[in-house]
């Protein structure tokens, strides 16, 4: 039964069964040693994402051989996102088998959620700037504006300095990208 549907619960099968959950939990850990395992959450890659990173970790080096310092001029930035009431609960998720299946699941989630983003070359950091909802065009482009321009101004190196950023949707909207050009012509990078 647990062989053909392993994410069937206990009580499921004892139902189906006509045996107790006693009897089921105790042919599955004693009989069979199988436990309950639980799945891995990851990251979804696409099909494309192998050639964008190999393209550019390819580019990289290729710029690092003409301009030693180039490290030094790059301000790399990202945000991440923290679950203000945790992320996902697996405690009721189980697959149960002998050997670990290596199970995983994608999974969205909704929840309330704290954006955090921090910018950094090879000597400085920017950051961490907190945004209590989902990062969009209109908020990033206030961020650049209000708080990472106002820095980055005054750097000694702001005529060499290109803008890393990635491919999040709000980093392209036509505001974000005329920004860039504008304080940035040229040495920015993008998707």
């Amino acid at each position: 039964m647990f062989t053909r549907s392993p994410r069937k619960s206990t009580s499921q099968a004892a139902l189906e069964s006509g045996l107790s959950r006693h009897t089921v939990l105790t042919v599955l850990k004693k009989d069979l040693k199988f436990r309950p395992r639980k799945p891995h959450y990851v990251q979804e890659l696409t099909p494309e994402d192998c050639g964008r990173r190999m393209e550019y970790e390819e580019s990289m080096l290729g710029w690092h051989e003409d301009w030693p310092k180039l490290f030094e001029n790059i301000l790399w930035s990202d945000e991440a996102v923290f679950h203000v009431r945790g992320f996902v609960n697996r405690h009721n998720s189980h697959y149960w088998a002998a050997h670990d299946p290596e199970v995983t699941v994608e999974k969205m989630q909704n929840r309330p959620k704290v954006t955090v983003w921090c910018g950094k070359t090879a000597t400085k950091v920017i950051g961490s700037f907190l945004l209590c909802d989902t990062m969009n065009a209109e908020r990033y482009l206030r961020m650049l504006e209000d708080y990472v321009w106002p820095i980055i101004y005054g750097w000694e190196n702001i005529d060499e300095l290109v803008f890393m950023h990635d491919g999040a949707p709000p980093h392209f909207a036509l505001g974000v990208c005329a920004w860039l050009d504008q304080k940035f012509p040229g040495p920015w990078l993008g998707r």
